[in-house]
């Protein structure tokens, strides 16, 4: 749970940042010259913690899955402390392998198109 609330409260603290730095960290698309899978996620996040909605889904459209997740984590976390069961890790519990296959194949869908069929979409084109 305190993950969850870190991640909220960082989250918070992403959006009072006017401008992310222009250098890049991410090793991937330092050795391979092509974005990664994950690109545009922080700003996705940044732009959901500032209230847009719109370039957070031009950022990257699983940012939003990412954000709901934790803050469903987070209310989980809660309910289990006020009624000692958790509903969304029960249903992680049940159907927690299926979600998580879901979600690399529409990464790894979204990064093939954004990529190599659509370079426009690239949050590096933004």
């Amino acid at each position: 749970m305190a993950f969850f609330g870190l991640a909220l409260v960082g989250a918070a603290l992403i959006g009072h940042v006017v401008a992310l730095p222009k250098a890049t960290l991410c090793t991937f698309q330092l050795f391979f010259q092509i974005p990664c899978p994950g690109c545009g996620m922080t700003r996705s996040i940044q732009s959901i913690a500032q209230g847009d909605l719109l370039h957070s889904l031009r950022m990257h459209p699983l940012g939003i899955a990412l954000f709901g997740g934790s803050v469903l984590g987070f209310l989980g976390g809660v309910s289990y402390l006020i009624r000692g069961r958790d509903p969304f890790w029960d249903l992680l519990e049940r159907r927690g392998a299926w979600l998580a296959i879901g979600l690399v194949v529409a990464m790894l869908g979204l990064w093939i198109i954004r990529t190599f069929v659509v370079p426009e979409w690239s949050p590096n084109a933004a």
